[in-house]
């Protein structure tokens, strides 16, 4: 598993850091993020531009830290699938 702590990273970067590990990294790869404020911005666009391919598990909800562990999944073949 991968911890990747965006505490003392700008708000500008935080996005695209953990967009970017996601995509270089293999199927089943974990990683834990580690953020000083709630993730839901990234969760959105991960399910936005990742549909189906993570998981996301909150294990810390702040108000301090928040802790979520998302883990890659094999894209969809055809990609996924909105009703």
């Amino acid at each position: 598993m991968i911890t990747i702590d965006l505490v003392p990273v700008g708000m500008a970067e935080r996005n695209t850091l953990v967009t970017r590990r996601f995509e270089a990294a293999a199927p089943g790869q974990v990683f834990e993020v580690v953020v000083d404020c709630p993730p839901w911005v990234l969760y959105h666009q991960l399910l936005t531009e990742r549909l189906g391919e993570f998981d996301w598990e909150v294990l810390e909800s702040g108000p301090a830290l928040y802790r979520v562990r998302i883990t890659k999944h094999a894209p969809q073949l055809g990609g996924p699938h909105l009703a």
